[in-house]
């Protein structure tokens, strides 16, 4: 078995475990079982269980939905905001993925993407500097490992168009976008949301216009 294919099918291992076992408990000796390789390989390919986590997460995350390539007409805080609706929906609908995201986000807090930030600044009203990009940084990622961290056990009270309004409103109120440009950015994303076909699996979603 070539280097490549050791590497992805540690990582598939720990897929399937995360699946089945949860994050947490699953162990590194768990994943080299499953995937009859050894700690020289594992090591090898990753530093770390928190590593494959890390790659599975930036995975799932809604840039990766291809959102742009389905629907390439629309302005990019559209693609954001369908992309966090598509997150908060598998987490609401999934038991692998919430379990995997909240345990997961227990373990340490993930930090927003830049690219994120760029493309919101530019439907923006306000002219950041950088100390204050940063606490607004640093807020959005507080929130976003807290609501992982404490809906596990509150889904029941809660749906995923209220947490994705919720999250959405909050980061872009923080950023200074228009109200206006915010409520047609929803309106949008509802419209393209209905008009998906979402398809769930294990920890991954799968979508077709």
């Amino acid at each position: 078995m070539s280097g490549k294919d050791t590497k992805l099918n540690i990582y598939n291992s720990a897929k399937t475990l995360f699946c089945e076992k949860g994050y947490l408990a699953t162990t590194v000796a768990d994943i080299i079982n499953l995937s009859k390789t050894n700690k020289g390989c594992f090591y090898h390919h990753f530093e770390s269980k928190y590593d494959i986590g890390l790659q599975i997460y930036l995975e799932m995350r809604s840039d990766s939905f291809n959102l742009e390539e389905l629907f390439p007409e629309e302005n990019p805080l559209v693609h954001f905001s369908l992309g966090i609706m598509l997150g908060w929906y598998s987490y609401f609908n999934s038991l692998s993925n919430r379990k995997f995201m909240s345990e997961f986000f227990s373990e340490k807090a993930i930090s927003g993407r830049e690219e994120v930030y760029r493309v919101c600044q530019k439907y923006s009203d306000k002219h950041f500097s950088e100390k204050e990009l940063q606490l607004i940084k640093l807020a959005d990622t507080g929130l976003t490992t807290q609501l992982f961290r404490s809906l596990m056990d509150q889904i029941d009270h809660y749906n995923y168009e209220e947490i994705s309004i919720f999250y959405l409103c909050t980061l872009f109120e923080m950023l200074k976008i228009n109200k206006g440009i915010i409520e047609k950015t929803f309106q949008r994303a509802s419209v393209l949301f209905k008009s998906l076909n979402i398809k769930l699996d294990g920890l991954y979603v799968s979508l077709e216009k």
